[in-house]
């Protein structure tokens, strides 16, 4: 930054420049990036901004650990830097090749993690965790001993590699502390033992591995003296279910679904298929402003003659519903007439990715209350003028419309454009959605840049293989720290650079002195101002705590 004349950034107030570099600290990491963290890197732009991130505990709190040694090297000064501020942590690690089917593991000694991050449980606030099943085990019972619970916890996204791994240990009760909001997991729960979770506020859980309907434990969780507001459910399964009464979830305001396969709806010929009329007869949601749905709704096929609409759902599903996201469903005649019985109350309306939406030209009445419309679409949709004049013509206009980053074209035949607001979607993937996973400040699920719905598979180099595969793997840990040992030698040669740089600015401001004493004379001893003597910045300052 320095090379650049009054540049703004050097003129931002340090509690802005703080703030900036917060939200940095706290974005994904690419996988594929071999940069140091964004405190660090910041540390080195120049001497204000290192005193700047030194100054600010809050940059060094995202502890962030997974199967590279220096991450490790990274979280232990991290904690340091971030004095006594709360921890966002997370844990991954995953180590994960294919080699001609083959999945094979290097396990990473989860006591290493556990001796930097045990001392100071007492300060995490967010977890994520993603492990083998020894390595979850073995985190449990270390944190089971612990002798001071996490008292501050508030988020915990747990996750096994393993999928065949589908129940928590036993001692996961040290979960539920007073503070804590959210949980999150990709594994199976132990029912009957949820009472621990009364007071959490979101509920995230796969329905792979737990039978939801028949939890009695599960059903705890639930009821007008509930606490939950946020309810996430992913791969719901859609069998036909005996008749038993449905779940209480009054006390939910948003709720988000995804289906473990497509379907349509209910086809009475065959019993052994459910359809939506599973989850609604599942979870009563009377009062959710929220609806969300991934998948599930199948365009090509819910035309099928024998398809019908339950008579119960004339009325209104979800009567309170303002804001209704679909992601990945493809419209059709018969299953528009479906949603749009969801409620006569919905004012925005996100369509993520959906199929055949010229099905909602021909039907109209729908959605009375309409204002705001965003579409994220693959390809350049060539339908949406023809909805926003549909709609103005009934007399029922769009006020706020999003329109697909692609969209370079727009026109409109009815009311000038000028009464609507546009947007554009981020050209980097589809919008944020409860089911990327709810999670609180500085928190995330993974380091990578992609949707956080589940952790990403670090896919190590193709030249080494393992033992199952009929070679030698004994040497991958001397070429890794030859690998972290060449990449330090890298950064200490640029800092080398960087201070040769600034001895050479400081020379041109000592002849800059000589001339002016030269000119002007010399200072008397009471002009001068004593100040301490700054020093160069060395590499080893990264691993000094200040």
């Amino acid at each position: 930054m320095n090379w650049v004349p009054q540049s703004a950034v050097d003129n931002l107030p340090d509690e802005l420049l703080a703030t900036i570099l917060k939200v940095v600290a706290d974005s994904p990491v690419p996988s594929s990036a071999r940069t140091p963290p964004a405190p660090i890197a910041a540390s080195r732009v120049s001497r204000r901004w290192r005193i700047v991130a030194l100054c600010s505990p809050e940059l060094w709190t995202n502890i962030r650990i997974s199967h590279r040694s220096r991450s490790r090297q990274w979280a232990t000064m991290f904690i340091k830097r971030s004095i006594s501020r709360p921890l966002d942590i997370s844990i991954n690690l995953e180590s994960y090749r294919e080699w001609h089917g083959t999945a094979c593991n290097e396990p990473v000694p989860l006591d290493r993690v556990l001796a930097i991050l045990g001392p100071h449980i007492g300060r995490w606030r967010t977890l994520a965790f993603r492990g083998w099943s020894y390595q979850i085990q073995e985190f449990f019972d270390f944190v089971g001993r612990a002798p001071v619970p996490p008292l501050q916890l508030e988020y915990t996204h747990l996750s096994s590699i393993e999928e065949g791994h589908d129940r928590l240990p036993p001692a996961w009760e040290f979960l539920g502390s007073g503070s804590f909001l959210s949980l999150r997991v990709g594994m199976g729960l132990e029912l009957n033992d949820l009472t621990a979770f009364k007071a959490v506020q979101s509920l995230d859980v796969e329905c792979q591995w737990n039978d939801i309907p028949y939890s009695e434990g599960f059903r705890y969780l639930f009821g007008p003296c509930s606490t939950l507001t946020t309810v996430i459910i992913r791969n719901f399964p859609l069998d036909h279910m005996p008749h038993f009464n449905p779940i209480d979830c009054s006390t939910i305001l948003s709720f988000a679904v995804s289906f473990s396969y497509p379907f349509f709806y209910n086809v009475p010929s065959d019993h052994r298929i459910g359809g939506f009329e599973t989850l609604v007869n599942t979870f009563a949601l009377p009062n959710i402003e929220y609806l969300e749905i991934l998948g599930g709704f199948a365009g090509g096929h819910i035309e099928h003659h024998l398809t019908q609409l339950p008579e119960v759902w004339e009325a209104p599903l979800f009567p309170h519903l303002q804001t209704l996201r679909l992601e990945d469903v493809g419209f059709s005649h018969a299953g528009l007439s479906l949603i749009q019985s969801f409620s006569s109350n919905i004012t925005t309306l996100q369509l993520i990715n959906t199929t055949r939406n010229d099905c909602l030209l021909v039907q109209s009445g729908g959605w009375p209350v309409l204002r705001t419309l965003t579409v994220e679409a693959r390809v350049v949709s060539t339908w949406i003028a023809s909805f926003v004049d549909m709609r103005s013509a009934e007399g029922r206009p769009i006020v706020d419309l999003t329109l697909p980053f692609c969209d370079d074209g727009f026109a409109l035949a009815y009311n000038p454009t000028s009464a609507i607001h546009f947007h554009r979607t981020a050209p980097y993937g589809p919008s944020p959605a409860l089911m990327d996973g709810v999670y609180g400040p500085g928190f995330y699920i993974d380091e990578y840049d992609m949707r956080p719905t589940e952790f990403a598979h670090v896919k190590y180099p193709t030249v080494r293989k393992c033992r199952c595969c009929e070679t030698d793997w004994s040497g991958y840990l001397e070429w890794k720290w030859e690998e972290d040992m060449k990449r330090l030698e890298e950064e200490i040669e640029r800092d080398f650079k960087i201070e040769g740089e600034v001895v050479r600015s400081k020379g041109t401001l000592r002849e800059a002195k000589r001339q002016r004493r030269r000119e002007c004379g010399a200072l008397s001893t009471n002009q001068v101002k004593h100040s301490p003597r700054s020093r160069c910045r060395s590499v080893a300052e990264d691993f000094s705590v200040v």
